[in-house]
C-alpha cells in the first residue's frame, strides 16, 4: 500500500518521512544503501522478500526523500519489473513543468 500511495507523487515530505520510519519498523525489511538503480537515478532499496524467494524494494533518493519508484526481481536475481516516478512542480494546473 505504502508504493501505490508513494507513486502517485502527492505524497508531501512530511508524510514520506514518517512512511518511511514506519516502514523501517516492518519486520524482514533491509535497507540497502545506494545499491539500486532505476532510471539512471541510485537510491536507497527497502526491501522485503517473499516466502519464494521474490523480492519487492522501494527505491528512496537518500538526500532528499523522494521516492524514485519500485523494483521487482524473482528469486534467481533477475528484475521482473521497474517502476519510475519522476514529480516536479508547475505554475498553475494544466502547465507541464520545465526541466
Amino acid at each position: 500500500y505504502a508504493t501505490d500511495f508513494l507513486k502517485t507523487g502527492a505524497a508531501p515530505p512530511d508524510l514520506r518521512a514518517a512512511l518511511y520510519r514506519a516502514l523501517a519498523k516492518v519486520p524482514g525489511l533491509a535497507v540497502t544503501d545506494g545499491a539500486a538503480e532505476v532510471d539512471g537515478r541510485r537510491g536507497t532499496a527497502l526491501g522485503i522478500t517473499d516466502p519464494d524467494g521474490n523480492r519487492l524494494e522501494m527505491i528512496v533518493d537518500p538526500r532528499t526523500g523522494a521516492f524514485l519508484g519500485t523494483r521487482t526481481t524473482d528469486a534467481d536475481g533477475t528484475v521482473q519489473n521497474v517502476t519510475t516516478v519522476t514529480t516536479a512542480g508547475a505554475d498553475q494546473i494544466g502547465v507541464v513543468p520545465t526541466g
